[in-house]
């Protein structure tokens, strides 16, 4: 950029200023880059804990042959972990309808009216402690 050779004191004054205020406001641009850039690689090293943490669940859940489950009560949402659904033998991604299903027919007979009560129970109290026994080709009771 070529400049005049010819202003005055003012002049070079409020140029300095302004590249003063250019030189700032880069600065401020740079800092926020690595800033942004520092919170990227710190997300990225969360991100790579949970899932971390999320596999060691899942492999404690598979040897111990436990599952658990999670209820959102203010959505009705419901979730299972994978050795949930291996354990009651389900397909994961059915219809609920079909899921509510099968789920019910792997309990024990006697048992069902009493898990209704409870579930009613528990989810009115938020408290969840269930019992019951589930129907294979073998019966057993588990323990939640």
């Amino acid at each position: 950029m070529n400049l005049p050779t010819n202003f005055d004191q003012k002049t070079k004054e409020e140029l300095i200023k302004e590249i003063s205020e250019l030189n700032d406001r880069i600065n401020s641009i740079v800092n926020d880059s690595q800033n942004h850039k520092l919170t990227e690689l710190e997300l990225i090293k969360a991100n790579e804990k949970v899932e971390e943490s999320e596999k060691t669940l899942n492999e404690a859940q598979y040897l111990s042959q436990i599952g658990i489950w999670n209820r959102n009560f203010i959505t009705g949402t419901l979730t299972w972990s994978d050795e949930l659904y291996r354990i009651f033998e389900i397909e994961q991604g059915l219809p609920y309808d079909q899921f509510s299903s099968i789920y019910r027919s792997r309990h024990h007979p006697d048992d069902i009216e009493g898990l209704d009560r409870i579930t009613e129970g528990s989810i009115k109290s938020l408290n969840p402690q269930i019992i019951y026994r589930i129907h294979f080709s073998l019966s057993f009771r588990l323990f939640f």
